[in-house]
């Protein structure tokens, strides 16, 4: 029978040092942070998603108002009828 060399098991003999690190793998807790990390960080995401979209379109039509509002004015050039 072959044993995978990547646990540390060359003989069957060895397959304590495998349920031990198993237990360890399984009770093993230093990546929690991480992952509430990520949850929180894709929590975040997804709440200045859903804001950017529920505003989008009021700033879209204050834009447009703003532009037809500076369109409307005629801009004058002083200096150019200094006659």
């Amino acid at each position: 029978m072959i044993w995978p060399q990547w646990i540390g098991l060359s003989t069957p003999m060895n397959l304590k040092k495998l349920a031990a690190k198993i237990r360890h793998f399984i009770e093993d807790e230093d990546g929690s942070a991480t992952v509430d990390f990520v949850v929180l960080t894709s929590a975040g995401v997804l709440l200045a998603v859903a804001v950017l979209q529920t505003i989008s379109g009021g700033v879209i039509a204050l834009a447009d108002e703003v532009s037809a509002t500076l369109s409307s004015f005629e801009v004058v050039d002083y200096l150019a009828n200094s006659d």
